[in-house]
């Protein structure tokens, strides 16, 4: 289990990131969240809502850890503290998890995502642009089917905008920077944040200035900074 920076073992790696709500990775994980550095928390049993075929083909294999990946059956419930020391990471990353989560839920967890990062540390949310999106139609409501309930892991529980998690975000103690998103007035925003850019005082993980961390580039995709 990662230990605080201040009581870090010599030979550890200098950066310690955590992915969360992670589906349990498998071959076709990229290489980047490989080795030691990573940890996953995640339902291995979750699966997305997919065609047919795919379903079935999921079915004749079980779902199991790639070899070399640090993964954690975790399944959140509010209140429930994550399984970490405080300040144990520098990146913390969901994608496609908070949408799953009511809103005080969601704050809930976020609250908890400070406190296992850094000074300095970074929390990257990528989850749907619901409904400002201007490159794809906005998501249908009760996505993914309106008959799901809502006790469906699968169900999306809360609509997200670049407001609405900006101010989440603050309200959980972390310094919102939108990267990805739509604006209420439909323009399109896409930037990758750099060592000089604003807000990004004091981030010294080398990985949050990339967006190679987030598989989907098209999602709305907001940084907390740790202060």
């Amino acid at each position: 289990m990662p230990s605080p920076s201040t009581d870090r073992h010599p030979t550890a790696p200098p950066f310690q990131r955590l992915r969360l709500g992670a589906v349990c990775p498998d071959a076709g994980l990229p290489p980047l969240f490989d080795g030691e550095s990573w940890t996953h928390l995640g339902d291995p049993s979750y699966r997305p809502v997919e065609p047919l075929w795919r379903r079935v083909a999921g079915l004749l294999r079980r779902p199991s850890p790639a070899a070399g990946v640090r993964f954690q059956p975790w399944v959140y419930r509010k209140g429930d503290r994550l399984p970490f020391e405080d300040g144990a990471f520098s990146l913390v990353v969901t994608e496609d998890y908070l949408q799953r989560l009511f809103f005080d839920e969601t704050l809930a967890l976020l609250r908890e995502c400070r406190r296992v990062l850094r000074v300095g540390g970074v929390l990257r949310v990528a989850v749907p642009d619901a409904d400002l999106r201007t490159y794809a139609r906005p998501e249908p409501p009760g996505y993914p089917d309106r008959r799901m309930p809502f006790t469906h892991p699968a169900k999306h529980r809360t609509r997200w905008s670049v407001y609405m998690l900006a101010e989440t975000l603050t309200l959980a103690g972390l310094q919102p920077v939108p990267l990805v998103y739509c604006t209420r007035d439909g323009a399109f925003q896409d930037a990758v944040p750099g060592f000089r850019t604003a807000g990004y005082e004091g981030v010294a993980d080398p990985l949050v200035f990339t967006l190679d961390c987030v598989r989907n580039r098209r999602a709305l995709i907001v940084d907390g900074v740790r202060r």
